[in-house]
């Protein structure tokens, strides 16, 4: 008769725990025999060894131990997208990561960025860790990840991550290219201008501190007639990376109806950003001459003036009320 199991170590200087018992023969031919053991579902990665003891009838007995690894395999890491925008404290990364169910304890995933002609990835631009949950049920497709790594200028790189495991097996690396841009010009609120009747809606666009304003003009057209004109842009207000600059659209000439303006702005980087404001113009209502999008949005030095022609305070620290264009 055959008895014994399996047993763990932790390290070789570690106390043999039991994990698994020997079980029955599968087969039987003399003085061999075969056996099947099933792994424990909280199996990890290390030190094993079986442990069989043979009695014979006459109840003499010898003892034998076979001894073997289970080694953690390596876990993976796959890096999927990635976006850096300029003016954003943060670029962000999304990536999957793998581990076996053998490997004990949590991952811990480092994305670092080089620049593109750094091939030997000798200068980090910007890295930065996650750690993921302990561990992967085996069968489970790769998690997700996401890294928030600090800005990087306008530029190529090349972003590269690998991941460890707490048994201290590092994955291959993976790489995915990064291209930060300057954001396009975005418009931002509308309004209009009453001082001597109905004479000009106005409104700002933003720019990020990459892009140069210096060539930049805005163009308006629209439906119903609406004159397509090309408009300078004003220095309105900076906010810390961020410039709004605005223009005014005179509407001297303009019926009273309603407008579709199609805004489009190229800086002099050569990003261009549009937008688009739905006007009503109806002069026998000077309280409400001019909606933008449904909403009024009119402003008279002769009256209260907190919210300026632009919807939000001037001089204020934070971004315009309204919506983008």
């Amino acid at each position: 008769m055959a008895t014994g199991g399996v047993f763990y170590q932790s390290s070789p200087t570690a106390t043999a725990t039991q994990v698994a018992s020997l079980g029955q023969a599968n087969a039987a031919n003399g003085l061999n025999a075969s056996y099947t053991i099933t792994r424990p579902g909280n199996a990890r990665a290390g030190l094993y060894s079986v442990h069989v003891t043979l009695t014979d009838p006459s109840g003499q007995s010898s003892q034998g131990q076979i001894p073997f690894t289970v080694a953690c395999p390596a876990p993976t890491v796959t890096l999927t997208s990635a976006v850096g925008i300029v003016g954003l404290p943060n670029f962000s990364a999304n990536g999957t990561y793998g581990n076996s169910d053998v490997c004990a304890g949590p991952l811990t995933a480092t994305l670092q960025a080089f620049a593109l002609a750094d091939v030997g990835n000798t200068t980090v631009l910007s890295s930065g860790t996650v750690s993921t949950p302990a561990v992967l049920v085996a069968g489970v497709a790769p998690a997700p990840m996401v890294w928030s790594l600090p800005a990087l200028p306008v530029a190529d790189y090349r972003l590269v991550a690998t991941v460890i495991n707490a048994d201290g097996v590092t994955s291959a690396s993976t790489e995915l290219a990064l291209s930060v841009n300057c954001p396009s010009p975005t418009f931002y609120a509308m309004g209009v201008s009453q001082e001597s009747g109905l004479t000009a809606a106005s409104g700002l666009v933003l720019l990020s501190n990459c892009s140069n304003p210096s060539a930049m003009q805005v163009q308006v057209s629209g439906n119903g007639g609406l004159p397509t004109l090309s408009l300078p842009v004003t220095l309105y207000q900076s906010v810390g990376l961020l410039t709004y600059y605005s223009f005014d659209y005179p509407l001297a000439g303009v019926a009273n109806g309603n407008y579709t303006m199609l805004l489009s702005a190229t800086d002099g980087n050569g990003a261009t950003g549009t937008g688009t404001a739905l006007l009503a113009v109806d002069r026998g209502n000077p309280t409400a001459a001019l909606t933008v999008n449904g909403q009024p949005s009119s402003y008279n030095s002769g009256t209260a003036e907190s919210l300026g022609r632009f919807g939000y305070k001037p001089g204020a620290t934070g971004l315009p009320s309204a919506s983008k264009l």
